[in-house]
């Protein structure tokens, strides 16, 4: 049993089998998952479809690593038999039927009854209720995220396009699902803009005319901060994010959530250093710098510190990362300054640098000449430098317990940054000479009362 994925360019109506004629987009570990999603619907007498951006993605011959799975019936129960089955950690979301299984290499299932949704004003969260299959995929944003795919015994692999998503994926259109999709949900603002230039499509001039009136009257002010927080950071982690802030600056989206930022040439190739930054920093830090935090710091660079923290608890963005992002504009200028020597010490550098975040690391090293060098010699060769000992070493040597501990720990971490000392024993040696200097000041003192 096999779903074969066609190239867009060639047979587009064909999807029997899951393994691509000419690339793998699924894993050996995803494609039996998907088996087990079979069996389980048959024995508990569900049906089940994949769903959303991956269906769109393999028409698109993109891999997508999400798997999004609609089930006639009901879905909690689905979700966690399977979860029981491929050993995931399994949460539910009983008010909107749905649930999220984390797998043990941190991928997600994402697991829904279909459903329909009713708005009772616009922007709200909707109300829900069970539906068909057809049903659920009429009530999403976008036809080229209506399709789904068959995992049913009957018809496994069959492409189910009620709404022809496949015909606007062929004309590189984004189109809305129905007239008021915009007004029930502006988010889809957003997320046309970014699937727009994602895909270098087009939003079509129905959706266009749409969301141009839903801006003019200020719907999206009725969106919550977390849901426009949501769906910029969304935006702010796109390979480009100049080209979609671009067309939400272009439709006036930004200065409707308050930012005053203006998308221009100059904007653009911030943003572009700053992505030459973030992949550099990246190789020395992973997933613990987020793109989004180093490109907020940059749209929201206009801000007063007073302004900036307002904005950020409008938007419920936690405390830690509207401190990145704070520091990433109003401590950059001066360690932009200190950093553009070119002769500085390991110790020096290390100082300037311990305590800062990678994102600023990203923005300062997008600076380029000296600074550039500074950031990458930190990253690179200092950050990670440890000493051998530790405080509970200096206790045992007759170091005072207490902030004297502290301060002979940096002044042997700063011996070692200038590779005045290089081991374990040179780091005793030294740490006694420190104790002997100590005593010394201490008998000095004590003979002067």
């Amino acid at each position: 049993m096999e779903i074969i994925v066609t190239h867009l360019a060639s047979d587009f109506d064909s999807f029997a089998g899951m393994v691509a004629a000419k690339k793998i987009l699924f894993s050996k570990e995803t494609e039996n998952i998907l088996f087990v999603i079979s069996d389980l619907a048959k024995e508990l007498n569900y049906k089940a479809y994949l769903v959303g951006g991956i269906v769109r993605d393999l028409l698109l011959n993109k891999q997508n690593l999400d798997i999004d799975i609609v089930v006639e019936g009901d879905g909690i129960n689905f979700s966690r038999r399977l979860s029981e089955i491929i050993n995931g950690k399994l949460w539910t979301h009983k008010k909107f039927k749905t649930s999220v299984i984390v797998l043990e290499n941190k991928n997600h299932i994402d697991v829904a009854t279909a459903r329909v949704e009713y708005y009772e004003k616009p922007a709200a969260l909707p109300d829900i209720e069970e539906a068909s299959i057809r049903q659920d995929l009429y009530r999403r944003d976008f036809t080229i995220n209506s399709m789904a795919i068959s995992l049913n015994k009957s018809n496994f692999g069959e492409l189910i396009d009620y709404f022809g998503g496949r015909r606007d994926l062929k004309r590189k259109r984004i189109k809305i699902m129905h007239k008021l999709s915009i007004v029930e949900d502006p988010t889809r603002i957003f997320r046309a803009v970014r699937f727009e230039q994602r895909f270098s499509f087009k939003i079509d001039s129905q959706a266009e005319s749409l969301i141009k009136n839903a801006i003019e009257m200020d719907i999206i002010s009725k969106l919550s901060g977390v849901r426009i927080r949501d769906e910029l950071i969304a935006i702010l982690e796109e390979d480009d994010p100049a080209k979609p802030l671009k067309r939400l600056y272009e439709y006036g989206v930004l200065r409707k959530i308050n930012i005053n930022a203006q998308i221009n040439a100059k904007f653009e190739n911030k943003i572009k250093k700053a992505l030459e930054g973030h992949c550099e920093m990246k190789n020395f830090y992973g997933e613990n710098i987020k793109k989004w935090r180093l490109f907020f710091s940059i749209l929201l660079s206009d801000f007063n510190e007073e302004q900036l923290l307002e904005w950020c608890n409008e938007m419920k963005i936690k405390k830690k990362d509207t401190e990145i992002i704070s520091n990433a504009i109003y401590v950059f200028p001066d360690l932009q300054k200190n950093l553009a020597v070119s002769k500085i010490g390991n110790s020096e550098l290390y100082q300037l640098l311990k305590n800062t975040a990678p994102e600023l690391q990203a923005k300062l090293y997008s600076s380029g000449g000296s600074i550039k060098k500074n950031i990458l010699r930190y990253a690179q060769d200092l950050k990670d430098i440890k000493l051998d000992i530790n405080g509970e070493k200096l206790i045992g040597m007759g170091f005072k317990n207490g902030p004297e501990i502290g301060k002979a720990l940096d002044q042997l971490l700063d011996l070692k940054l200038d590779c005045k000392v290089k081991n374990k024993e040179e780091e005793i040696s030294a740490a006694e000479l420190l104790l002997e200097n100590i005593f010394k000041k201490q008998v000095r003192s004590n003979s002067l009362i």
